[in-house]
């Protein structure tokens, strides 16, 4: 049956052609977006055409707003002592409004946790989740989910509830996360890695509801806190109680909070619909299957993380786990991961971490997936050399999802290509009036996708500043080479003027990074009375290179003249967030707190 085919012939001449397991997950989705679903099935026909068997039937199918009348067929062909299905048609001839008084359900907005009920149902022995101490198939992990959802609800969470989560365990924590999914309430990410203070800070001006926690000290200040382990849940019976779920949610599942380097951080609302299309966008652009193993260098307090993981599981692929620590080499080719997560600093670290392997031995890895800020040509070289040959640098943003997608061969072209378009995503380059910029000319990135989030919550100026007449806005500065590369230029506001020319952040970071010497590079600017921005750059260099800030500048020189840095400085370490993403402040007080009196 894996290879055979529905074709859906509306009244209008519309035809749909699927292949059935997608046809039919479409099917158990419109399931879980009715309340009342009922189909009667008349005069039954049975023909034979040799081998073949063809079965034809009129229905009547009733649900919240319709009744549709039409005919089937189903196609059968012998198959051994049995028959095999080919192909089912299906017609829709007359649809009869109700006037129920129900809306009319969608299943674009059906809770996301449908799929991983799908995934339970039809691949239960399937592994979902690889850990250090074992295995759980998709049937143990939907029981787990059930147990906690069970759990939650027991402790007073609700549909539309918003939920802070601060979790260690990675495990845990993503059973959490799920149940918290299932019960249509809303995620808000506390990382466990920030001081008190800090997950203070963080959720000022959030409602949330309660805080659910592996940590036996979270924070001050919460009305309500919810110890979760899974030790808690293991004792409590296994029920499917479809009550307590919310089906179609209209709440988001997952608030994210922007990483704030230039300006007051956004929150930015994930609705179960809008996270559905970055899903296939990311599906679509690395052919993520079942069968794929899927982890992460990052933490699991990282947004990518929970996401990554959770469309991994949706889509019925495996998630590796290496909870507590961070994934070594051997456990990342012990699992067979196919597919590998990580931002630039962790990236770097990870090498750091690691003497080199040859790239061919890492067989099973066929992307390693890593962005979220520039991704140095030095950096992409050492990953080729050292590690794998299957590096995908990407752009994307938390309000859209992914955007563009890069690999080694893309990077040969131009060294700061973040690729092309991902299918389904348009990107254009404008000025600041949104005229199209020519080619190869930098201006300003917009993006149109499915999977955009269209808002900002209580940022009313931002939203309207960003999402503009279907596109978005990121703030970022990009142009295309003359092959249809997308180039990421840095941040529209990171912009340099020195003496009325335009100097761009990532022109000296991608000079400088090219040095043999030179790991890692950010371009700042120095204010001045009188040329404006005066462009600078730290770097971190290699272990025991001889360079100094005068020789890097001579080096700089030479490729740039008069455009390249008018003050290097040498750190012992780039200041970044979990992200990846400079920290401004930190730059600073490391760069001129030290250099100028």
């Amino acid at each position: 049956m894996d290879d055979a085919v529905l074709i859906r012939e509306s009244r209008d001449g519309h035809r749909l052609e699927l292949p059935i397991d997608k046809a039919l997950f479409r099917q158990y989705l419109y399931l879980n977006s009715t309340r009342h679903h009922q189909e009667v099935w008349k005069n039954p026909r049975i023909t034979t055409r040799g081998e073949q068997l063809v079965i034809t039937v009129d229905y009547e199918l009733t649900d919240d707003r319709h009744v549709l009348t039409g005919r089937d067929a189903l196609l059968l062909a012998k198959s051994g002592e049995g028959w095999k299905i080919q192909r089912l048609v299906y017609d829709v001839r007359k649809v009869i409004p109700i006037d129920s008084g129900v809306a009319e359900a969608d299943p674009d907005e059906t809770n996301l946790l449908a799929a991983l009920r799908w995934q339970s149902l039809v691949r239960p022995a399937a592994q979902a989740v690889i850990t250090p101490r074992g295995t759980i198939n998709f049937k143990e992990l939907e029981a787990l989910v059930w147990r906690a959802a069970h759990f939650l609800h027991g402790q007073g969470v609700r549909a539309g509830d918003v939920l802070g989560m601060c979790f260690r365990g990675e495990l845990p924590g993503l059973i959490a996360l799920l149940a918290v999914v299932r019960l249509g309430a809303t995620v808000f990410t506390l990382p466990a890695s920030l001081s008190l203070n800090a997950r203070e800070a963080l959720v000022t001006g959030m409602d949330l509801a309660a805080v659910v926690t592996d940590q036996a000290k979270i924070t001050t200040g919460f009305a309500r806190v919810i110890p979760f382990s899974l030790q808690t849940i293991a004792g409590l019976p296994m029920a499917v109680d479809l009550s307590i779920a919310d089906a179609n949610p209209r709440a988001p599942w997952l608030i994210i909070t922007g990483s704030g380097t230039t300006g007051k951080p956004k929150r930015i609302p994930i609705t179960h619909r809008v996270f559905r299309a970055q899903m296939d966008l990311y599906r679509r652009a690395l052919e993520l299957k079942p069968g794929d193993r899927v982890a992460s260098l990052m933490s699991p307090d990282m947004v990518v993380t929970k996401e990554r993981f959770l469309e991994a599981l949706l889509g019925g692929a495996t998630v590796v786990m290496s909870d507590p620590a961070q994934p070594t080499l051997e456990w990342l080719r012990e699992k067979a991961v196919t597919v590998l997560w990580g931002t630039v600093i962790h990236m770097e670290n990870f090498l750091a971490g690691h003497p080199p392997v040859n790239p061919e031995a890492f067989t099973t890895l066929r992307a390693l997936m890593v962005g979220s800020s520039t991704v140095t040509p030095s950096l992409r070289a050492r990953v080729a050399d050292k590690l794998s040959n299957k590096l995908h640098v990407y752009y994307g943003t938390n309000e859209v999802g992914l955007i563009s997608l890069a690999d080694l061969a893309d990077s040969a072209g131009d060294p700061a290509s973040v690729g092309r378009p991902v299918a389904g995503v348009d990107v254009e380059i404008v000025s600041k009036n949104g005229q199209p910029c020519p080619v190869t000319e930098v201006g300003l990135i917009r993006v149109r996708s499915p999977g955009s989030a269209g808002t900002y919550l209580d940022a009313a100026e931002a939203s309207a500043q960003c999402f503009r007449d279907g596109w978005f806005y990121p703030g970022d500065l990009g142009k295309f080479t003359t092959t249809g590369q997308l180039v990421f230029c840095g941040r529209a506001d990171d912009m340099m003027i020195m003496n009325g020319m335009n100097i761009y952040p990532v022109e000296i970071e991608q000079v400088l990074t090219s040095h043999t010497a030179v790991v890692d590079a950010v371009a700042f600017p120095q204010p001045h009375a009188i040329h404006q921005d005066l462009p600078c750059c730290a770097v971190t260099l290699a272990a025991g290179s001889p360079e100094t800030a005068e020789s890097l500048l001579q080096y700089a020189r030479e490729f740039m003249g008069s455009r390249g840095p008018q003050r290097i400085f040498i750190l012992p370490s780039i200041p970044r967030n979990a992200q990846g993403k400079v920290i401004r402040q930190q730059l600073l007080e490391a760069t001129f707190g030290k250099s100028v009196e």
